[in-house]
């Protein structure tokens, strides 16, 4: 997606990835960083930017559909979850 902006970027990958359509804020809400493994193994660092996505629809065929399992959380039970993880 390289001639994506970053906002754009992270529509479409909440589209692939979790089904879901709406507005992307073009402001970063914020950054992680975690270590990526590429096909061949290696661990590679990389950031991330977090776009907030007011959620318009939902649908059930979507390009990641096999790869992901679906769950909504609010804020702080997401919050402790990714701080139990990390």
């Amino acid at each position: 997606m390289r001639k994506k902006k970053p906002h754009q970027v992270a529509r479409q990958e909440a589209w692939e990835e979790a089904c879901v359509r709406g507005r992307v804020g073009k402001k970063a809400w914020g950054h992680y960083t975690y270590m990526k493994k590429l096909d061949d193994g290696e661990l590679v660092p990389a950031v991330v930017q977090v776009h907030l996505l007011d959620v318009a629809q939902m649908e059930d065929d979507f390009p990641e559909r096999q790869q992901r399992r679906l769950a909504w959380f609010c804020q702080a039970s997401l919050l402790r979850l990714w701080r139990s993880q990390n």
